[in-house]
């Protein structure tokens, strides 16, 4: 071979070498594949038919060939491939189903089927609608003006509001002719108006009358079912003057010192005290006493909670921050199941009840329904278990604790049943 042959031999080496390299770095794979296909069948040909006809004659014919059998586009894969017609309306609804899905997971049955009896008289599609309409105007009338006075709903004043709306609801419950579902259904509306997940907004609709109990919250009710009663006659009043108004004697101490604000009020109660004294003695009882006393008056210390007496197998304690007192409530068991970890002869277990609301002070102590209900309530909590009631659930918005409900459940000494939750201890 001569000089001349070999070097254009090793030029066109080098020259394919480097074009290849390149072609890695800034071509696509898949111009890279057609590419590869294109030297490998392409460029044997043509030195097949060089050395049989002449590279010049001969080198055009596979390239147009190979031009023939790559369309295009094939250069272009990011680009939009035409569907046939029918497929992309097709896959497009599949599309939407598909992305629609976990929202219907989420979605809540109407109010009424999910509450209502089948046999439950209801009204009109247009009367709810009639009532709806009354009741967002009557809201945005009150929110409008407290805009402008700037107010801000915290957790409290928001729960204040709610009880208010549910009276306004109430009104236009009994005038309308509204079924319990239907009424439900309106008021949820109007308290996810107000930043309140929707399922707590349905879950504040069905159980809102747990709450009249307490006559601080019958007050706040009284008061929106007296705005609205003046409203149904005369659209043009002052639904804000209302509104706060009452939210000002909500937020107000009263003569007894309260703060006016909800408080929790915390039960523990040793499980099983009385046995453990018969099995181990009184010493060992007073062991297990000690322990528990530490625990508790711990978590209290951490959590700015009030110590209001010692029942001898437990704690009464209170807190100003319901997240808070439910944070100590998981702090406590913690802190037991350390302890057992040291103690494996005799395990200490313990019970605590939560609830919320507006006790009476006077002489140290905390009185009322809240605090009966509190105390029923770790009755009602499983051993080494947190019972709360749904208002803690709903103030507790500060806290990361999961609640599960437990059911609806008799309390002595409480007319009506009362949702129930566990609190998650991790």
């Amino acid at each position: 071979m001569s000089m001349q042959a070999q070097t254009l031999i090793v030029f066109i080496g080098s020259f394919a070498f480097a074009f290849m390299s390149l072609a890695f770095v800034f071509i696509s794979p898949v111009e890279r594949l057609l590419l590869k296909e294109w030297l490998t069948s392409g460029g044997g040909n043509d030195g097949a038919r060089g050395d049989a006809a002449g590279a010049g004659a001969a080198a055009p014919a596979p390239k147009k060939q190979e031009e023939i059998k790559v369309p295009e586009q094939s250069f272009e894969p990011e680009a939009d491939v035409p569907e046939a017609p029918g497929e992309e309306d097709e896959a497009g609804e599949a599309d939407d189903e598909a992305a629609a899905e976990p929202e219907a997971e989420e979605e809540l049955l109407p109010a009424e089927e999910e509450i209502d009896e089948p046999d439950a008289e209801k009204a009109s599609k247009e009367e709810v609608r009639d009532a709806r309409v009354v009741m967002m105007k009557f809201l945005e009338g009150a929110l409008a003006g407290l805009m402008k006075d700037g107010l801000r709903l915290d957790g409290v004043n928001r729960f204040g509001c709610h009880l208010f709306l549910a009276g306004a609801a109430e009104v236009l419950t009994r005038t309308g002719g509204l079924s319990k579902g239907q009424f439900v259904g309106v008021l949820e509306k109007c308290v996810a108006v107000l930043g309140t997940d929707r399922k707590m907004a349905r879950q504040f609709g069905k159980k809102y009358e747990e709450y009249l109990l307490e006559p601080k919250y019958c007050d706040m009710f009284r008061s929106g079912a007296a705005a609205m009663e003046r409203f149904a006659e005369d659209e043009n009043m002052n639904v804000a003057s209302a509104l706060g108004q009452a939210l000002d004697v909500w937020s107000q101490p009263d003569n007894k010192g309260d703060s006016g604000a909800p408080i929790a009020v915390m039960f523990t109660d040793i499980v099983g005290s009385t046995k453990l004294t018969q099995d181990h003695g009184d010493d060992a009882m007073q062991k297990i006493v000690r322990a528990h006393n530490k625990i508790v008056r711990d978590a209290l210390r951490n959590y700015a909670g009030v110590e209001v007496k010692h029942t001898g197998d437990g704690i009464m304690a209170s807190f100003k921050s319901v997240p808070n007192s439910v944070d100590a409530s998981r702090e406590m068991m913690r802190g037991i199941a350390a302890f057992n970890k040291g103690n494996s002869e005799i395990p200490l277990e313990i019970r605590i009840g939560l609830n919320a609301g507006t006790p009476i002070a006077e002489d140290g102590d905390l009185f009322g329904t809240t605090v009966q209900i509190s105390a029923r309530l770790c009755d009602k909590a499983e051993d080494g278990g947190i019972a709360v009631s749904n208002l803690v659930k709903e103030l507790a918005a500060g806290s990361s604790a999961k609640f599960t409900e437990m059911g609806q459940m008799d309390l002595k000494g409480v007319s009506e049943a009362v949702a129930v939750y566990s609190v998650s201890i991790d």
